[in-house]
């Protein structure tokens, strides 16, 4: 049954949609403070260097110049990137209800799984606007027993940069003012830039507002007993050339609990051009390099880092985001499922590419290289993507005609997604014919980008 439902399902029009789905905007971490950027690598690179130039000697004629010392280093750390992923069980009664045998509409499964799709690249979102929030907090990277993994990524940030305000900002009577002059002091005197903004929440922000430091600074005294409004925060601040601040309070539910991203008691000084001192990496993993293969690909191989999507049934056991794993539908294995029969004949075939299936015994998941040969039916039933198995051997059927019906679901979310009218719509549609594959893909990504 499940192949039924999934047979007009087509990998390019999933990922297309998938990647018509930006960064939410208020995310402000990862699309502003470490802006996020997709390498075509399963590795971590990050660069750092340190410069130190003297200045030249001055010398009397006809003697040596002074010979110049270099000083400078650069240091590159490579690592792997984690996985981050889920994935959504489609259950034995979900089947029976959607069961397109008994006349049930097509249209309402191809519904749910973009709901899954939405749902699934809001989940690896929220998962990285956090860890760059823990990263933020401590300048370490921690997972805790997080789905059996435990590691930390420690950046080495000097304690000197992590200080504490000598009274709470809380106390009216403290001097918040002079505590913020002090640290942006120290930044200076380790050549450090100006801060351009700083990154806190409303509450932090609102103690200002009553604080006698800054009333005395805006009326002249502590009286009237007013508290200032927010421009008028910002007035005070900009008389002693104070950054501007940015209200961030952003929560993510973990496990049906919603949590902040940052505590409500941070300041949080950031430097101008955030691109070149932090930035969140998206990679590439064996997921992307599957679609991105063979000879009508879903995805193109530039398009292979980031989030991907591999349908139920396809090549690879779910989503990915180059670092982000995740499965949009995906049958569990040991979970019931029908099936109407073998999509192909039972016989002997080789791969053209490399794909991942279930073992059927150990239920455990394995990749299969290109070139293997195939003999057992109940692994090669797993194997579905017409691109998977060498050309002599791909289904009669032609995949790449999908049903009417799924065409229409999915261009209409698409068209939602990318805020399009049905006259912008239609015009990309004369344009590109069928957008299909590569075409849907290059174009909805490059309007998403467009459109931030």
């Amino acid at each position: 049954m499940l192949e039924t439902l999934l047979r007009d399902i087509d990998a390019a029009d999933l990922n297309a949609f998938a990647r018509t789905m930006t960064t939410p905007a208020d995310f402000e971490l990862t699309r502003t403070v470490m802006p996020e950027r997709r390498l075509n690598s399963v590795k971590l690179r990050i660069k750092s260097s340190k410069r130190l130039v003297n200045a030249a000697k001055f010398r009397a004629y006809d003697a040596q110049s002074a010979v110049a010392r270099r000083h400078a280093e650069k240091i590159i750390t490579e690592g792997m990137r984690p996985l981050l992923g889920q994935k959504l069980i489609v259950g034995e009664l979900e089947q029976i209800l959607l069961d397109t045998a008994r006349g049930a509409d097509a249209s309402e499964f191809i519904e749910l799984l973009y709901d899954d799709i939405e749902r699934h690249v809001e989940s690896i979102h929220n998962r990285m606007e956090l860890a760059a929030g823990d990263l933020l907090v401590d300048g370490k990277f921690s997972l805790n027993g997080e789905n059996g993994l435990t590691l930390e990524a420690d950046f080495g940030v000097p304690a000197p940069n992590m200080p504490t305000a000598a009274k709470p900002w809380s106390d009216p009577t403290c001097d918040p003012i002079a505590d913020e002059l002090r640290w942006i002091e120290y930044l200076r005197s380790i050549g450090a830039p100006l801060p351009a903004r700083v990154l806190t929440s409303h509450k932090a922000r609102a103690t200002l507002a009553a604080n006698n430091a800054y009333r005395a600074a805006y009326y002249g005294s502590v009286n009237p007993t007013a508290v200032l409004a927010p421009n008028e925060v910002e007035v005070v601040r900009a008389r002693y050339n104070l950054p501007p601040i940015t209200v961030y309070d952003v929560q993510i539910s973990v496990d049906d609990a919603y949590q902040r991203v940052i505590p409500e008691d941070r300041w949080i000084l950031l430097p101008p051009n955030p691109e070149s001192w932090a930035e969140t990496q998206y990679g590439i993993t064996a997921e992307s390099l599957v679609l991105s293969s063979g000879t009508n690909p879903a995805i193109t191989r530039e398009d292979a880092p980031g989030i991907v999507i591999t349908p139920p049934g396809r090549p690879g056991p779910g989503l990915d985001e180059g670092g982000c794993r995740r499965h949009a539908g995906h049958v569990h294995p040991g979970h019931p499922h029908h099936r109407e029969g073998p999509l192909m004949p039972a016989t002997t075939r080789t791969l053209a590419t490399a794909v991942f299936v279930t073992d059927p015994k150990t239920h455990e998941t394995l990749l299969l290289a290109a070139g293997t040969t195939v003999a057992d039916p109940t692994v090669a039933e797993q194997i579905t993507h017409p691109d998977a198995w060498e050309p002599e051997q791909v289904r009669s059927a032609d995949p790449q005609s999908a049903h009417p019906q799924c065409r229409e679901v999915r261009d209409g979310r698409v068209r939602a997604a990318l805020m399009l009218s049905d006259a912008e719509y239609a015009y990309l549609r004369s344009e590109l014919g069928d957008i299909d594959r590569g075409d849907l893909m290059s174009a909805t990504s490059a309007l998403a980008q467009s459109r931030r």
